[in-house]
C-alpha cells in the first residue's frame, strides 16, 4: 500500500510537471493582441476586389443543371458532379480523379470553391478562365469524352433546356450553343463561394470566434511559417504557379509552356474548406494536413545541382520561385497551424 500510494503522487507530481511545462508552451507561444493579430492579416487576406459574380441568377440555375447531368458524358455515366462532389467541398475525396472508365487519372481533383478570380485553371494553369475549364473537361478524352457538336445536339433535344437557355440568354434566337453552356457553367461555378468561417467572423471583429490555438496558428501562417508566400487573398491563393518541392515526374506548367523552366510548377490551391479536401497536393500523395506541414517544414525536396544558382548555400531547398530553408517548426506549432486551418471552413451552396 506505502509504494502504491508513493508511486501515485509520483505520477500526479510528472502529471503536473507536464501540465506546467504545456502552459508555459502555449504561453511562449501566445499571438500578438487580436487588433494587430487582425491588422496583419487584413494586409494578407482582406479581399481587394470582390470575387466575380454570376451573370443572372438565370445562368446559376442552368448552369447547375447543366453540371449534375450525367447525359453530357460519352458513357452517360459522368458529369461534373462525378468529381467536384457538393459534399466533398466541390472535391472528390480521392487520391487522384477518377476516369470515365473508373480509371485513376494522374492528378488530383481541385476544389471549385472560391476561384471565380483565379488567373488560371486546372493544376497546370492550361485554361485561362472558368469558360475554357468547363469546355476542356467536356472534351477530354479521359473524362467526359464529348465533342461540343454533341453536347449541344444532346441539350437541344432534350425538352427541359430550351426555356432555360432563352431565359438565361435573353435576345438570343438560338441560344443553346457550345458557348453558351460554358457560359452557365462557369456561373454555376461562379457561385460556389465559401462564407462566414469562423476565420471571417474573427476578421470582421469577432474575437471568440477563434480560439487561443487558431490564433497562434494564424500567427505563424503569416509569419514563421511563411504560408502566405503563397497563400492570400480572399480564397488563400495566388493563383499562380508554384514548384513546392515534391518528388515526382509529372511537369506540370513545363508540359504546356514546353519551357524547362517552367518545369513541376503547379497552381496554388485555396485553402477554404481545406480540411474537407484530404489527400492533398496535385498527385493526392500527401494524406493529411499534417503531412503537408511536415513536408514544408522539412524544406522539400532537391531538383539537383544544376537548378541552385551559384549564390545559394549548400543546402538550399528548390521550392516556390526560389530557394527555401526548412522552417524549424515544433510540434506544438504544428498542432496550432492545422487548428488554424480548420478555422477556414465555411458555409458554400450544395
Amino acid at each position: 500500500m506505502i509504494f502504491s500510494i508513493t508511486r501515485y503522487f509520483q505520477y500526479v507530481f510528472c502529471a503536473a510537471l507536464v501540465l506546467a511545462s504545456a502552459c508555459a508552451d502555449a504561453s511562449d507561444r501566445a499571438a500578438p493582441p487580436d487588433k494587430a493579430l487582425r491588422e496583419r492579416a487584413k494586409s494578407f487576406f482582406a479581399a481587394t476586389e470582390p470575387l466575380p459574380k454570376p451573370t443572372s441568377a438565370a445562368r446559376v440555375i442552368l448552369g447547375k443543371k447543366l453540371f449534375f447531368d450525367q447525359k453530357l458524358s460519352e458513357t452517360g455515366k459522368m458529369s461534373c458532379a462525378t468529381c467536384h462532389i457538393p459534399e466533398k467541398a466541390y472535391g472528390d475525396g480521392r487520391k487522384t480523379a477518377q476516369g470515365k472508365n473508373g480509371e485513376a487519372l494522374p492528378r488530383k481533383t481541385m476544389s471549385l470553391l472560391n476561384i471565380a478570380g483565379d488567373p488560371l485553371f486546372f493544376w497546370d494553369g492550361k485554361a485561362k478562365n472558368l469558360e475554357e475549364q468547363a469546355l476542356q473537361a467536356l472534351q477530354n478524352q479521359k473524362e467526359m469524352s464529348l465533342s461540343l457538336a454533341k453536347a449541344v445536339q444532346i441539350v437541344r433535344s432534350d425538352p427541359a433546356y430550351p426555356p432555360l437557355f432563352h431565359t438565361a440568354f435573353p435576345g438570343e434566337k438560338s441560344p443553346v450553343t457550345a458557348q453558351n453552356i460554358a457560359k452557365a457553367i462557369a456561373d454555376f461555378e461562379r457561385s460556389l463561394v465559401s462564407v462566414n468561417a469562423p476565420f471571417d467572423r474573427w476578421l470582421a471583429g469577432e474575437d471568440k470566434a477563434l480560439s487561443p490555438a487558431q490564433k497562434r496558428g494564424l500567427d505563424l501562417f503569416t509569419d514563421k511559417a511563411n504560408c502566405t508566400a503563397c497563400h492570400l487573398g480572399n480564397n488563400f491563393s495566388d493563383g499562380l504557379m508554384n514548384d513546392i518541392g515534391l518528388p515526382d515526374n509529372d511537369l506540370g506548367r513545363g508540359a504546356v509552356t514546353k519551357k524547362a523552366e517552367d518545369n513541376h510548377f503547379f497552381k496554388t490551391p485555396g485553402l477554404r474548406n481545406i480540411t474537407e479536401r484530404a489527400p492533398y497536393t496535385h498527385n493526392g500523395g500527401l494524406k493529411d494536413l499534417r503531412a503537408v506541414i511536415e513536408h514544408y517544414n522539412a524544406g522539400g525536396f532537391s531538383r539537383g545541382e544544376t537548378d541552385i544558382p551559384p549564390e545559394a548555400e549548400q543546402g538550399d531547398i528548390v521550392a516556390f520561385h526560389n530557394f527555401t530553408q526548412p522552417l524549424n517548426l515544433t510540434p506544438a506549432e504544428i498542432d496550432d497551424l492545422i487548428e488554424f486551418l480548420h478555422s477556414l471552413s465555411g458555409n458554400y451552396p450544395k
